[in-house]
């Protein structure tokens, strides 16, 4: 027994030798690995519960992460960050990601929608809408976030008529308020054909709703478009200073530039993301909050037609193509594939943390997330 012990220990010696080689352990982390487990295992003596260790693992391995350190935080945030993330009424998986651990401070949900003739409709749990209103539905939003809206949706022409009968549709969206505990998301877009008009009736519409939402105790938040200088800025009505007093918060949509920029484009290009932020917290301050995209697209680069995807459908289509992956990372963070004419565009951890922290550095302090259901988190 001493002479297996004595050759344990001169073994131990060399070995140990080697793993203080940063060459060795940096290009070798495997069988790194491997060695020190096998140190364990043979330096257990008889009658003793524990292994001794007969050599200090090398510094740089001590501060490694292994899986078991993610366990069982599997996301991570910054706390000083308030994270928002919508859900859409059809939106596959979104109730799983919001259940699954990821921390979410407010949930977003198109539970209304102003159709064409400018009434209100409100958009029910059901087969097709899962994600839309029901008790149930409201009581796991409420579970798994501290704070929650109703987002509202409508396109230009119902949104100019319900403003019309502002009346009826504050009422409406008050109504559902109330009765679900939730504020009020205004998501009303097409902003490059907003007229002075339209503009006008906004802000006087804002100002109604914010009053009557905060006599009932919620609040007023709403989303615009991503604009990141003067020229940009020239393209809308819209103007983030003159909003902002009107809301407790204001989202930019700070991405989509595929649809400005054509197929094969970025969805949030680093330096235009990072630009888009700088002028919303320079208009909006303390108010500000950055919208993120998770999603992916694909596009045809011949007729320029782009089809909004979750990034894990991207990446589905992609192992059913080509069976495995083969994308490569752009310097924007994004994961992009070009096939014949078909051009993909898709996100994971990696690319949400890149925004993550482009968000950081902008001194935005809440982001709200394009969206929940099959798409990647921080």
């Amino acid at each position: 027994m001493e002479g297996i012990r004595n050759t344990l220990r001169t073994t131990t010696a060399v070995i140990g030798h080697v793993l203080r080689s940063r060459r060795f352990w940096l290009a070798n982390p495997q069988l790194t690995w491997m060695l020190v487990f096998l140190l364990s295992v043979l330096c257990i003596q008889p009658g003793r519960s524990q292994a001794q260790p007969l050599l200090p693992l090398p510094k740089p391995l001590q501060q490694l992460k292994t899986m078991s350190d993610n366990t069982p935080a599997i996301y991570q945030t910054d706390p000083n960050m308030t994270y928002d993330a919508w859900i859409y009424p059809d939106a596959p998986n979104a109730l799983r990601a919001l259940r699954d651990g990821r921390h979410i401070d407010t949930v977003k949900a198109e539970f209304l929608h102003i159709n064409d003739d400018g009434t209100v409709e409100q958009i029910n749990q059901s087969e097709d809408t899962p994600n839309g209103y029901s008790p149930a539905n409201v009581a796991v939003m409420e579970q798994h976030s501290r704070q929650q809206y109703i987002t509202v949706s409508g396109t230009m022409p119902g949104t100019a008529e319900a403003m019309h009968n502002s009346g009826r549709t504050i009422k409406t969206m008050v109504d559902l308020a109330n009765k679900a505990g939730f504020g009020i998301e205004l998501d009303w877009e097409d902003f490059g054909q907003w007229t002075p008009e339209y503009y006008a009736n906004f802000k006087t519409f804002l100002r109604d709703l914010k009053t009557t939402l905060h006599e009932n105790g919620h609040s007023l938040m709403i989303d615009g478009p991503p604009i990141y200088d003067q020229n940009s800025q020239n393209w809308y009505q819209w103007k983030y200073e003159e909003l902002a007093p009107l809301v407790d918060h204001i989202v930019m949509m700070a991405y989509d530039n595929q649809y400005d920029a054509g197929a094969g484009s970025s969805i949030a290009p680093r330096d235009w993301f990072r630009s888009c932020l700088t002028w919303l917290h320079a208009k909006a301050g303390d108010k500000a909050v950055a919208g993120v995209a998770s999603y992916g697209y694909s596009a045809n680069r011949q007729t320029n037609r782009i089809s909004v995807l979750e990034s894990d459908t991207v990446t589905r289509k992609l192992r059913t193509l080509l069976g495995s992956l083969l994308a490569t990372r752009n310097s924007d963070g994004e994961l992009t594939y070009e096939n014949a004419d078909t051009f993909y565009d898709y996100s994971d951890k990696q690319t949400m943390d890149t925004r993550l922290r482009i968000v950081q550095e902008s001194g935005i302090t809440r982001l709200s997330v394009w969206s929940l259901g099959n798409n990647p988190w921080f």
